[in-house]
């Protein structure tokens, strides 16, 4: 199989590449062992495999279809024993990785392998984030602070509130906050078209009970007058 080839193969098929070469066979026995032999090999020892803390030395990892599969079941553990706890969850999803081990003789396969597991632990992080998300609308539905931006209501407001919506503390939030993960115009760009959203349903309803108290209008780090708010529409 030529390495043009080769590249042209998608990343699930990646699993079941056995031999990128004949030259790489014959100058450095290169084959890759299959996805199914991989996982009937970590079924022999699926007790370890499953727990967290457990540590694997792979002493030819190839791009890693090894650690790549342990690293899954892992993860795999650690949401199903800590995903209502942010702070475990982080802890343990880190231990999950940095207890796999991996030794490579050629420089391209040990890059693959790299970034195929940063890439793995990126996805698993990024669907936690995202349940995050898609809690935070319903924290601000059920807070009353709506003249104050996001992260006052969060961090000195109602920090009891948020942690019971999304299950994040203060020092979580502060955390992702520190790491840039929000991008703060787009999230005050998000929140406004949300509050205007809110306005519409609440006033289907009958309810303008912030309409006399409130000057103005948060969004996630700023906050505007009522007027400004209006002219967004």
């Amino acid at each position: 199989m030529s390495m043009s080839k080769t590249k042209k193969i998608t990343e699930k098929q990646c699993d079941n590449i056995q031999v990128k070469s004949r030259t790489r066979v014959a100058n450095h026995g290169e084959v890759f062992t299959a996805e199914r032999e991989v996982k009937a090999m970590c079924d022999l020892v699926q007790d370890e495999c499953n727990r967290i803390e457990s540590r694997f030395l792979e002493p030819a990892c190839g791009n890693g279809n090894f650690l790549a599969e342990i690293l899954g079941r892992k993860l795999k553990s650690v949401k199903r024993l800590y995903r209502k706890n942010i702070n475990d969850f982080e802890q343990y999803s880190f231990l999950a990785v940095s207890s796999i081990y991996g030794v490579e003789l050629l420089a391209d396969n040990a890059k693959e392998c790299r970034e195929r597991l940063f890439l793995q632990y990126k996805k698993f992080y990024k669907e936690k984030l995202i349940k995050f998300a898609t809690r935070v609308p319903v924290f601000m539905y059920l807070t009353d602070f709506r003249e104050f931006c996001l992260r006052d209501v969060i961090t000195p407001l109602e920090p009891e509130l948020f942690k019971k919506v999304t299950g994040l503390t203060v020092k979580d939030f502060e955390l992702l906050v520190s790491l840039n993960v929000f991008n703060g115009p787009v999230m005050n760009d998000a929140i406004f078209k949300f509050r205007c959203y809110e306005n519409s349903s609440l006033n289907y309803t009958g309810i303008n009970r912030h309409e006399e108290l409130d000057k103005y209008i948060g969004g996630f780090d700023t906050a505007i007058t009522v007027q400004e708010f209006e002219n967004l529409k």
